[in-house]
């Protein structure tokens, strides 16, 4: 293996001042890919540090001065993974794509405006078990970005796409563990006829909002939700994150009317969008022996 494959998460980013001193993009640029770089590095939660395939098109992109790169399943209408900046612009080009010819295993090649500067648009389609997909790319003019697009097209095809090189051990049976974690923390508090109330947020379905824009931006409201939840707890509660819509707070010592207070008319606004929600809150003040048995009280149907 070469140094260059060794040394893969430690980009040199020469080039990204070399491009803003030639004026190929404006240093707000630069200054938002940066930005973007250290936002996803620093949150340890982030794909990219637990899904190869993740952590391959992240330091891909940062490499190769990609500034946004995007994956689209285009049998399901979906953005499967979403890198960089320029994210407004991907519904717009989706679009484009959708009614335009497909090119598959070579490079399509688009210039369009963006503010005050001039991009290209790169797409290469692949066709794989009677399924379609399209890679695609923003960059700076005279990237050559053909090499750059097809190194991606492979490893995706080779590494992404089979089923047996992705078993589902990738999921856990988080139903049991969770049980583990809410029965070991409430049961010592009911044995001494404390009260512990259950808080559990159901929010509107926002798989519309995440369709186009990807994983990026769902991973982000996921996080958001969460964060503003926590806003509103003390440091002794606990939040489980079911999945994206549904989050259950367990709160010690603590009874009902404390919990609605504390959320009484709350707003989630997340960037522009206001989420509705449905919430219950529910005290318990004798033992379980499973959460199941107690999931239909607690939980938002």
């Amino acid at each position: 293996m070469s140094i260059k494959y060794r040394e893969f998460h430690k980009p040199n980013l020469d080039y990204l001042y070399a491009l803003v001193s030639e004026a190929k993009i404006p240093l707000a640029m630069a200054e938002n890919l940066l930005d973007y770089w250290e936002m996803r590095l620093s949150d340890s939660r982030d794909s990219l540090y637990h899904e190869y395939f993740e952590y391959y098109l992240f330091f891909e992109s940062m490499n190769a001065g990609i500034l946004s790169l995007f994956i689209y399943d285009k049998f399901n209408s979906r953005v499967l993974h979403q890198y960089g900046v320029l994210s407004s612009t991907i519904p717009d080009l989706i679009q484009e794509i959708e009614t335009s010819s497909p090119g598959y295993g070579k490079l399509l090649e688009k210039t369009f405006d963006y503010k005050e500067g001039k991009y290209l648009f790169g797409r290469i389609d692949i066709e794989y078990e009677e399924k379609e997909y399209i890679l695609g790319m923003v960059y700076p003019p005279r990237l050559f970005a053909e090499k750059k697009l097809h190194r991606l097209e492979k490893v995706f095809i080779r590494y992404y796409l089979p089923e047996a090189l992705r078993p589902d051990t990738r999921f856990l049976n988080f139903y049991s563990s969770l049980n583990d974690f809410v029965m070991e923390l409430v049961n010592p508090v009911l044995r001494e006829k404390r009260p512990v109330t259950f808080t559990y947020f159901k929010f509107e379905e926002f798989r519309k909002y995440t369709k186009l824009t990807g994983e990026s931006f769902a991973t982000e409201l996921v996080n958001s939700l969460a964060e503003e939840i926590k806003n509103h707890l003390k440091s002794e509660d606990m939040i489980y994150i079911i999945n994206p819509r549904e989050y259950l707070i367990v709160s010690l010592n603590c009874e009902a009317e404390i919990m609605k207070s504390r959320f009484h008319r709350m707003i989630f606004q997340i960037k522009s969008l206001i989420l509705n929600y449905n919430v219950r809150f529910t005290t318990w003040k004798v033992p379980v022996d499973d959460l199941s048995t107690i999931w239909n009280d607690i939980a938002v149907q």
